[in-house]
Parts: structure tokens; C-alpha cells; sequence
């Protein structure tokens, strides 16, 4: 909406609410392979912990 109005504070507006969504699906995306990580390395720990104590 904001891009389609025109004006300099309408286009300059737009582009910044563009390039935030850029940056938080980028962040999101980043976000999301940690946690996934995370989750793997934490089952592995425990799966190891478990055989040692055997």
C-alpha cells in the first residue's frame, strides 16, 4: 500500500518494511536451523549418557 501511494516518505517507508521483512525471515530461518540443532545435539547427549551408564 505504502509503495503504491507514491511520494518520497510513502516509497522510503515501503522499501524499509520490505527490507525488515527480508531481515526477519532471514533471522527466522537462522533461528530455526539452530534450534533444530540443538534438539539433535541434546537427544544425542542423552542417547550417549544413557550408554555410559550402562
Amino acid at each position: 500500500m505504502l509503495l503504491m501511494v507514491g511520494g518520497t516518505i510513502p516509497l522510503t517507508m515501503g522499501v524499509m518494511v520490505l527490507l525488515f521483512l527480508v531481515f526477519v525471515t532471514a533471522s527466522s530461518s537462522r533461528l530455526q536451523q539452530q534450534l533444530h540443532e540443538n534438539i539433535r545435539l541434546r537427544a544425542e547427549s542423552a542417547s550417549q549418557a544413557s550408554t555410559l551408564q550402562q
